[in-house]
């Protein structure tokens, strides 16, 4: 699943994936290194992950939510992706540049 771009700013750039659910593989979006990013999660879902990576190949969790709400990460990897862990969900990632 390809997380759509919805917004860009002079310093931020918006990422959105639409109708995840935990047969999805979403798409990886690519950060710039040292940046703040943002997640916000809307949706009948058990818990969102926010997976991080270095290479895009190997993937560690940056971040759990169990409940709609947004949250600022604190680690910066390179590539980053959702993955709903049971039920459908609507994310939302701001980079900021």
């Amino acid at each position: 699943m390809e997380g759509k771009v919805f917004y860009t700013g002079e310093n931020c750039i918006g990422y959105v994936w639409v109708g995840v659910t935990e047969t999805d593989e979403a798409q990886a979006v690519k950060c710039d290194s040292n940046v703040p990013v943002v997640v916000q999660v809307r949706g009948e879902f058990s818990k969102v992950s926010l997976e991080g990576s270095c290479d895009g190949k190997e993937w560690d969790n940056i971040c759990v939510l169990s409940m709609q709400g947004i949250k600022k990460i604190d680690i910066q990897p390179l590539f980053i992706r959702p993955k709903v862990l049971g039920g459908e969900a609507t994310i939302t990632v701001n980079i900021r540049r």
